[in-house]
């Protein structure tokens, strides 16, 4: 498994970096979770997502990185109408395209700070629940 460095946020004292790791394992056909490290039973249920209680690693002379990512997007479309001409024998169609774009940025500021920026948001991919009405 590799995970990057970029992808995390930590802090390094004297070029000493140190991190907890729990790993988990679920297992749905024979209901069976597996942690590592093994964690006691006396913390309940919930044990394996508690921080304290995870493996101690150290990390010596890493750097911390804050990348910049930048998505940009494009979208198109058409729309296309017949009408009837002014005699009323015909159909005349007329389409009207439809072209936009947008960006999105994502940088971390710091350990504790990200900025997310959105120029044109695309609401596309939002999903909107359907109206019910209770006539009852």
């Amino acid at each position: 498994m590799r995970i990057p460095f970029s992808s995390l946020r930590f802090q390094s004292v004297n070029d000493i970096t140190k991190m907890g790791l729990i790993i988990t394992r679920s297992i749905s056909h024979c209901n069976e979770t597996d942690t590592y490290p093994a964690i006691d039973t006396k913390y309940g249920y919930i044990a394996k997502i508690k921080p304290s209680l995870g493996q101690t690693i150290v990390f010596d002379h890493i750097k911390a990185r804050s990348p910049l990512y930048i998505s940009p997007y494009l979208l198109g479309g058409i729309t296309r109408n017949y009408e009837l001409n002014e005699t009323g024998d015909d159909y005349v169609r007329s389409d009207d395209p439809k072209l936009t774009g947008g960006l999105d940025v994502k940088y971390n500021l710091d350990n504790k700070l990200t900025l997310d920026f959105t120029v044109n948001t695309d609401f596309v991919q939002v999903e909107a629940d359907d109206e019910q009405a209770n006539l009852t």
